[in-house]
């Protein structure tokens, strides 16, 4: 349904952009500031597990759990900021898509925990898990990218928040804090009385939501699936 309104919203000069809040700073930032640096992307792994489900209801918007309105659970509402990064990191298709998904612990319409996996014709591979798992604070947020010319992690103790390990022995930490969706708003309003594009336009949308409806018609049929409506 987005697809075809992509070419009318750019002709048209409209300001027309997407919260992909981790583009702006923060670990997310820092690896689209270094993509160069790092060279040829081999791997992307994502996890980001949180909860509880109440918080939708007491926010006022309980259809965030009902599949028929909002088109999925944890993946489409979380994992679309992976599937985002790793295309952005890539720069290339995604041409296949496995996904498998549970619905056991709450028993909603949408699924509680979803498990991707992302391929393209070069090799690269994504693995990205969303969950809505945790009963309270703190959720889990990682992730991990294995480059030509480093790794990069962030998970816990062990590196001590982003840290980038490059394969000739250099290291770089990261502390910037992350965005939210505060800083989102901040930057939509400078941007647009700038004159300026958004972060992230709508023909962004439609890739990640190119991998998310394959990931979902892989979940229902077991198989891979190939994404559709794809424009990068």
């Amino acid at each position: 349904e987005l697809a075809p309104l992509v070419g009318r919203i750019e002709s048209s000069g409209m300001f027309a952009g997407v919260a992909f809040v981790r583009r702006m700073g923060g670990y997310g930032g820092a690896l689209l500031r270094m993509r160069a640096e790092l060279g040829a992307i081999h791997q992307f792994q994502g996890r980001f597990i949180g909860g509880p489900l109440q918080r939708y209801i007491d926010d006022g918007c309980p259809w965030v759990l009902r599949r028929e309105h909002a088109g999925g659970g944890c993946m489409i509402n979380f994992g679309t900021h992976f599937i985002d990064l790793f295309l952005q990191l890539v720069r290339e298709p995604v041409t296949r898509v496995f996904c498998q998904t549970s619905n056991r612990l709450h028993g909603e319409t949408v699924e509680d925990l979803a498990s991707v996996f992302l391929r393209t014709d070069s090799g690269a591979l994504a693995t990205l898990e969303s969950g809505y798992l945790v009963p309270a604070e703190p959720k889990e947020d990682t992730i991990a990218v294995s480059a030509e010319h480093a790794y990069v992690g962030n998970e816990g103790n062990k590196w001590g928040g982003p840290t980038f390990a490059f394969r000739d022995g250099r290291t770089v930490k990261w502390p910037e804090r992350e965005p939210d969706y505060a800083d989102y708003v901040g930057d939509v309003v400078r941007r647009f009385r700038a004159g300026e594009p958004p972060i992230a336009d709508v023909a962004s949308m439609v890739d990640v939501l190119a991998c998310v409806n394959a990931a979902y018609a892989s979940a229902e049929s077991g198989e891979p699936t190939a994404p559709r409506a794809y424009r990068t």
